[in-house]
């Protein structure tokens, strides 16, 4: 077992690695330590770094061990600091732009588990999420601004404006639930929304269906962002997304042959 020399001790591999991530021994967070073998210096934080083959050659050996928990306690220190290493190899390819797909869900594999329940925007269930952080445009009134917040209560999980069975709202019906007159005021109002980019209607799918979508950035319920919801919104997601997301939403549309849609003028 390797043995080193801290502030003037000897250490042993697993009793300086357990003391340096002990958060109660402020000591051992800084200075230098001389490898006994080698003779090299180094900083106490380069440890793991400098190390890691031989604790896992530590770990590969039940003997290096003074008990079951000494080990445990190592092991933990170990995927902690591999998987940190990792993450820190993987957000260096994100900064020079060549991560790819595979590796973006690797990553979402490493991270913790509300970190990884939230990338991409939440999928909050049946909630219906509102992001009071995004102003009115200035040039939507406030009666129409109410207007397009009662969208809300009736857009899917795909903030789509439908049925409870998914088709879209038919437009004489839609006026009548947000208490146009006629339909052309309806259609007036939608068309105010869609300069305002708060509101598109999709390109129609392969059974010609098409629909009147929110954007995300102003409410969301239970929609995950992909490549074509994103060209749509690109201006204001760009604002809410990590550059990680991006990139992810980015790679998983060109893996999946999904060419992003040009906005409806």
């Amino acid at each position: 077992m390797k043995n080193f020399i801290f502030k003037g001790e000897k250490y042993s591999m697993t009793t300086l690695l357990k003391h340096h991530y002990d958060k109660t021994l402020k000591d051992f967070k800084e200075g230098e330590v001389d490898d006994v073998d080698t003779g090299e210096t180094f900083d106490i934080k380069d440890l793991f770094s400098l190390y890691k083959n031989s604790i896992k050659e530590m770990l590969d050996t039940a003997n290096s061990f003074s008990s079951p928990n000494e080990k445990l306690r190592i092991k933990n220190i170990y995927e902690k600091e591999i998987k940190g290493l990792r993450i820190h190899e993987l957000r260096s390819k994100l900064e020079q732009d060549t991560i790819t797909l595979e590796e973006i869900e690797e990553w979402v594999s490493l991270m913790n588990r509300d970190d990884r329940k939230n990338f991409g925007i939440a999928n909050y269930s049946q909630y219906v999420v509102i992001n009071h952080a995004k102003p009115k445009p200035k040039n939507i009134s406030r009666h129409d601004y109410s207007r397009f917040f009662e969208l809300i209560y009736i857009m899917n999980y795909k903030n789509n404006i439908s049925y409870k069975n998914s088709k879209p709202i038919k437009r004489k019906h839609l006026s009548e639930l947000l208490e146009f007159s006629t339909v052309s005021g309806l259609d007036k109002f939608i068309n105010k929304l869609k300069k305002n980019n708060m509101i598109i209607r999709t390109e129609p799918n392969h059974k010609e269906v098409s629909f009147l979508m929110i954007n995300p950035a102003y409410a969301m319920r239970g929609i995950k962002i992909n490549s074509t919801i994103y060209n749509y919104f690109k201006e204001d997601l760009d604002e809410l997304l990590t550059p990680l997301e991006k990139k992810y939403i980015q790679l998983k549309g060109e893996s999946e042959n999904n060419p992003m849609l040009e906005i409806e003028n």
